[in-house]
């Protein structure tokens, strides 16, 4: 009974620091306008600022993560397996707490600072780096955590929108002052996080030194490539439900096909939406109907299906003149329905995904009391499958910048959709391809190259 209050407490104080962990990142997105104002952004600059931000960003949580992976294999290869684990969880511990320092320098950098962009735009990439180096170890440390872990970063996006919500209504012009407030409050539930995950790893070390049930467990360990085929499933699922969303999401919809002015309320929605698969996925794991994956969760890939149905159905309506499909252009029914279920989709495939690669390689038992005798797998390998899939997400994002470019260019665009070249269609297709990753390298080269001054 002690074990199983202590395992709940733990699970709280991880889906804690999730939340806490990824507000940053949730309030560049939410609260884009508002540093956008702030920070006197040329208008013509603010998606560029922003496209570099979070391509940098994404970036370094790659090399952060990836970083946190050869530190694993290191004091794996050195000190075996319970060395390579104290080691991942005082380096966790650290990086989360120079997390919370990047964070508080940028609290009062906020306050004293003339050149905020430029500022802002060094300090929360460093904040990345060690974002993903602590994110990636937790998931790690913690895999039977990875569903709450996974529900708690999503909701942290509804927390960055509620407390906009009431600053927009007590704060009517100061957008300043309201990024202020917003950072000030992320710096206090990130030292709040911060000591509750040092008193879960204190805690966890003194209740389990008084176990002796882990040796037997690391002899029954799958290896990576054992753990990798039977966590397959689940592993590429992700890649399938970002394959269509990032590409999609937002630039094509809603943006390709609806007016701007007309998006406020798909956008809106769109955190309620991505919320139900993360919900319903936690509801499963409080049921024990989701302690480890099994081939009846294989079902979910059919969710796949409307996805490519939207994929197909908006690129017919960008591209054709057919009458059944081009009722989608400017129309906010249409268009809310089709962002809606792709989001709805991905919410599932996401969550299932992060947590079908921790559940196999960590099954959890049915219920408290009983013992686990099923056979765990490689850490490595969630930490693998991290790293990918920031990779793809970040190649997929790109890929959609470079369609979007060459669609404008070629004159398939709001509000008309009149294509301005003679190319026979036998051409046209071949060329949209080559272009669309010709300008997506292009746009990845310039993120890393172009001075960020020159937009400021």
């Amino acid at each position: 009974m002690t074990e199983d209050k202590s395992d709940n407490k733990c699970k709280i104080i991880a889906a804690f620091v999730s939340l806490s962990s990824h507000l940053i990142m949730h309030q560049i997105d939410v609260s884009s306008a508002h540093f956008a104002v702030a920070f006197n952004i040329p208008l013509s600059n603010i998606s560029i600022y922003f496209s570099k931000l979070f391509s940098f960003r994404c970036l370094l949580i790659a090399v952060g993560s990836a970083s946190e992976f050869i530190v694993s294999c290191a004091c794996s290869g050195t000190s075996g397996n319970k060395g390579n684990g104290k080691c991942r969880k005082y380096i966790s511990m650290g990086c989360f707490g120079l997390v919370l320092v990047v964070r508080l320098c940028f609290s009062i950098i906020l306050h004293c600072s003339s050149r905020l962009g430029y500022f802002a735009y060094v300090i929360l990439s460093v904040e990345a780096f060690f974002f993903g180096y602590f994110h990636c170890s937790v998931l790690a440390i913690a895999p039977q955590y990875s569903v709450p872990v996974v529900f708690a970063a999503n909701a942290s996006r509804i927390f960055v929108l509620s407390l906009q919500f009431i600053l927009d209504l007590w704060i009517k012009s100061n957008a300043l002052r309201k990024i202020q407030i917003q950072t000030w409050v992320c710096v206090i539930l990130t030292t709040i996080a911060v000591g509750l995950w040092v008193y879960c790893y204190v805690d966890e070390s003194s209740s389990t030194s008084s176990a002796g049930q882990t040796g037997s467990q690391e002899s029954n360990k799958m290896n990576f490539i054992e753990t990798l085929v039977k966590a397959g499933s689940p592993f590429f699922m992700f890649f399938a439900g970002s394959m269509f969303k990032d590409f999609l999401f937002p630039g094509v919809l809603p943006y390709a096909v609806l007016h701007r002015d007309k998006c406020h309320i798909i956008n809106m929605m769109i955190p309620i939406a991505n919320m139900i698969g993360p919900v319903s996925l936690f509801a499963l794991e409080s049921m024990n109907s989701f302690n480890e994956w099994k081939t009846e969760f294989d079902c979910y890939w059919v969710l796949v299906l409307p996805m490519l149905g939207i994929f197909i159905f908006s690129m017919l309506a960008i591209h054709t003149k057919d009458p059944n499909v081009v009722i989608i252009i400017n129309s906010r029914t249409f268009v809310l329905i089709m962002t809606i279920i792709l989001i709805l989709c991905n919410s599932y495939l996401d969550p299932l995904s992060f947590g079908g690669v921790a559940k196999t390689v960590k099954p959890q038992t049915e219920g408290s009391g009983k013992e686990n005798n099923k056979k765990a797998g490689d850490d490595s390998v969630i930490t693998f499958h991290l790293i990918f899939a920031l990779f793809m997400r970040f190649i997929f994002s790109k890929l959609s910048v470079g369609y979007n470019d060459t669609r404008v260019r070629l004159g398939y665009h709001l509000p008309k959709f009149r294509p301005n070249h003679r190319m026979p269609k036998s051409n046209i297709g071949w060329y949209f391809i080559r272009q669309t990753f010709r300008r997506a390298w292009r746009d990845a080269g310039s993120d890393f190259k172009m001075n960020i001054k020159e937009y400021l």
